[in-house]
């Protein structure tokens, strides 16, 4: 038994939005830090509470997402924070296309 390697358990991760499991590299993370605003975490690892959105997911996907996001982050999100947020998942969601 010392010989043989076991496989790795790879964590899943959940989008808030349609509820689909898939590991970290296939979810964006928006986290929201004590202080500052809500933004997404490139790194996957910011200091924050977080929640996942799909990488493939639309702007529809986006603006089901509004009142679950919220509730995920446990934080009201301004008009002003959720345009900005919803411009920088675009961004994000382009770069991976890339």
């Amino acid at each position: 038994m010392a010989g043989q390697q076991t496989a790795r358990r790879v964590p899943l991760r959940k989008c808030i939005v349609c509820g689909v499991k898939t590991d970290k590299r296939g979810l964006i993370r928006i986290v929201a830090p004590q202080e500052g605003p809500v933004e997404v975490d490139a790194t996957g690892k910011a200091r924050g509470r977080g929640a996942y959105v799909c990488r493939s997911g639309g702007m529809e996907h986006d603006r089901l997402g509004r009142g679950r996001l919220d509730h995920s982050l446990r934080r009201k999100l301004t008009e002003e924070e959720w345009s900005a947020l919803v411009s920088s998942i675009g961004a994000a969601r382009d770069t991976e296309q890339r």
